[in-house]
């Protein structure tokens, strides 16, 4: 699979709805083996400014010493923008390796019409990602917010 098809897998699950919980979510990341396990995160929530707190903070970290994740949203030119290590996008192998293994979990799921989101999936991504890095911490620009967001799926130390 090339990087294009990944990416435009993860662009067509754009259309199934967003329905709030993070079952779904936690489930597929059961299925790719809870690679987020051993992740500290911390979550930035609130009405404006996510994302640039979420960058701040990570910077900071990262300059402390610190191995780090950053997950944000929305991306403005290019997928990989949300997905950070260390300052660095995801990589485009790294996409098309996640996409591979979770594409018959996530087409199995859509089939018994029970499909998970864009957003869920890419949130699965980042953690996925941190996890395989071996982040020290990972910051996560929420989505909607609450319990209910799929960032939420983690238990933050902040």
């Amino acid at each position: 699979m090339q990087y294009h098809e990944a990416a435009n897998f993860l662009f067509d699950l754009r259309r199934f709805r967003t329905k709030p919980g993070t079952e779904s979510i936690r489930e597929l990341l059961a299925h790719l083996g809870d690679p987020h396990a051993d992740v500290r995160f911390v979550q930035i929530a609130g009405s404006n400014g996510k994302g640039s707190t979420a960058r701040m903070v990570e910077s900071v970290c990262r300059e402390a010493g610190l191995d780090t994740g950053l997950y944000t949203s929305p991306h403005f030119d290019d997928l990989r923008e949300r997905i950070r290590v260390d300052g660095r996008k995801i990589p485009e192998r790294a996409v098309v390796s996640f996409v591979e293994e979770a594409k018959p979990y996530l087409v199995d799921r859509a089939a018994e019409g029970d499909p998970l989101t864009f957003f869920e999936v890419v949130t699965a991504m980042g953690l996925w990602q941190f996890g395989r890095e071996g982040v020290d911490l990972a910051v996560l620009d929420v989505g909607m917010g609450g319990a209910l967001d799929a960032t939420s799926v983690v238990d933050p130390v902040a």
